[in-house]
C-alpha cells in the first residue's frame, strides 16, 4: 500500500522525520517548509533510505504550510482514487483533524495525523524506562535530607519558588512571541529550550548555542530571548529582594515576642502586621489601627507598643 507522509516541517521540526529509515519502496515523504523553518539535518537525507523524498518551499504567512499541506491531500485524494493509500499529516496541529475527518468521512480515505513519521518499539521501550526512572528519581527526591541550616519546608518554598519563576517566564516568552514577527509554531519550541537551561549559571550562553543548532536565522529569536529573560530576571530580583526584607523583619519581631512570651498565635499576627505596614509614611497609625480593631483598645494599645520600634 502507497503511504504518504506530509511533514509540517515548521511544527515538528527534523523530529517529525523520527522512524523516516524504516520507511520502504511504497513510501513518499512530502517537506512542506518556509523561510522561517528550523534547519534541516541533511543526516535524514541518508537515513530516510529506500522512500522518495520531495521538497516543497512555500510562501511564509499565517498558516501557509498548513494550507498547502491541505492542498496538497486534496490533491494525493484525488489522484488515487480507487486506489488502496494512506495519507499521514506529520504535525503536532490539532487544527488538521477537522480536515481529516472531512476526507474520511467523504471518501472513505485512510488519513491520519502523527506527531513522527513512525514510533520505533524500542524507542517506546526506552521512553517507558526513563519515565520509570524519573519516578524512581522523585521518589528519592522526597526522601532527600534537607541541606544543613534548611528546613525540609524552606527546600521546598525554594523548589515551587523555582517552579513559579519558570511559569512566569514561559508566560513572558510566550506573550512576546506572539508580538513578534516569529512563527507561533515555534513557541513551545523555544519555551522548552529556555526552561531546560533555567538555572545554569551561563543561562543565556546555553541558550544561544541550542537557537543556532535550530533556527537558520536564530539571531532574532535569540534578541527576544534575552530580552525577555533580562526583565523577568530584574522583576524577579526585586520580588525576592522585598520577601527577604519582610522575612528578616518578621523573624526579628517573633524572636522579640518569644522573649516577651507572647504566645504563638499573636506572635504571627503582630509579626504579619509589622511586615505589611513597614516603610509605609504612616505605618505606626496603620499598625495602631489594626490591632485595636482586633484585640480591642486596652489590649490593642499594649500589643502596638510591643512592636512599634519595627515600624
Amino acid at each position: 500500500m502507497e503511504k504518504y507522509y506530509l511533514i509540517d516541517f515548521e511544527n515538528v521540526s527534523t523530529g517529525g522525520f523520527s522512524g523516516c529509515e524504516l520507511l520502504g519502496n511504497d513510501d513518499h515523504i512530502h517537506v512542506f517548509f518556509t523561510d522561517k523553518s528550523t534547519k534541516f539535518d541533511l543526516n535524514i537525507l541518508h537515513r530516510h533510505k529506500a522512500a522518495t523524498l520531495e521538497i516543497h518551499k512555500v510562501p511564509c504567512g499565517n498558516q501557509s504550510a498548513d494550507m498547502h499541506i491541505v492542498s496538497y491531500l486534496g490533491y494525493l485524494v484525488g489522484i488515487n482514487k480507487g486506489k488502496d493509500f494512506e495519507c499521514i499529516i506529520v504535525s503536532k496541529d490539532t487544527d488538521f483533524d477537522n480536515v481529516i475527518k472531512f476526507w474520511t468521512d467523504a471518501e472513505g480515505v485512510s488519513v491520519r495525523r502523527s506527531p513522527v513519521i513512525k514510533n520505533d518499539d524500542g524507542k517506546k521501550k526506552n521512553k517507558k524506562t526513563e519515565q520509570k526512572g524519573t519516578q524512581d528519581k522523585k521518589v528519592k527526591k522526597n526522601n532527600v535530607s534537607a541541606p544543613a541550616g534548611k528546613s525540609r519546608t524552606e527546600v521546598n518554598t525554594n523548589d515551587k519558588d523555582t517552579e513559579q519563576q519558570k511559569k512566569d517566564l514561559t508566560e513572558r516568552l510566550k506573550k512576546a512571541i506572539g508580538e513578534s514577527e516569529i512563527s507561533p509554531c515555534f513557541t513551545d519550541e523555544i519555551t522548552n529550550i529556555v526552561t531546560s537551561h533555567f538555572e545554569e549559571k551561563h543561562m543565556l550562553t546555553s541558550v544561544h548555542n541550542d537557537l543556532r543548532q535550530i533556527f537558520t536565522d536564530y539571531s532574532d529569536v535569540y534578541d527576544l530571548v534575552r530580552r525577555v529573560v533580562k526583565d523577568h530576571n530584574a522583576v524577579t530580583v526585586s520580588g525576592n529582594n522585598e520577601r527577604n526584607k519582610g522575612n528578616s523583619l518578621s523573624v526579628t519581631v517573633k524572636n522579640a515576642l518569644d522573649k516577651a512570651k507572647i504566645g504563638n498565635e499573636d506572635a504571627d499576627y503582630l509579626a504579619s502586621v509589622a511586615v505589611k505596614y513597614s516603610g509605609k509614611s504612616d505605618s505606626k497609625a496603620l499598625a495602631n489601627k489594626a490591632l485595636v480593631k482586633k484585640y480591642g483598645q486596652d489590649k490593642g494599645n499594649d500589643l502596638y507598643k510591643k512592636i512599634k520600634k519595627y515600624l
